[in-house]
């Protein structure tokens, strides 16, 4: 909780280091990656329910 305190209202927390925030945001950056990797596997005209293939993953 403290680091999202950290992130979201910019409160200075002892038990949050400069090393947390670092791997905190490779780790934002990792799932951004990820969901623009399914955007284009998501954005299709087909709509309701489809059969979910993982190999395609």
């Amino acid at each position: 909780m403290y680091l999202l305190d950290t992130a979201l209202f910019n409160q200075v927390e002892q038990r949050v280091s400069k090393n947390d925030l670092e791997k905190a945001e490779e780790v934002t950056a990792e799932i951004v990656n990820r969901l623009l990797g399914l955007k284009s596997i998501l954005n299709v005209e087909t709509a309701g329910i489809m059969p979910f293939y993982p190999e395609r993953l």
